[in-house]
């Protein structure tokens, strides 16, 4: 994921659960899709432990 992040501008928080990310350069979607599916995973199990399946939602906009 480190390998993955130097491509983004920006991650921020939005809202308390909600997180939005800004891609500052060009990114191929494959490389986008890869990092969206890990950091999804990381709120899915936050989610879980959180016993709450709606405490993070992922936006993203290409």
């Amino acid at each position: 994921m480190t390998t993955l992040l130097r491509f983004l501008g920006l991650l921020l928080g939005w809202h308390d659960n909600h997180f939005m990310m800004l891609v500052k350069n060009p990114v191929s979607r494959s490389i986008l899709s890869a990092l969206s599916c890990q950091i999804l995973t990381v709120c899915l199990r936050a989610s879980e432990k959180a016993a709450n399946p709606k405490a993070f939602v992922l936006h993203i906009a290409v």
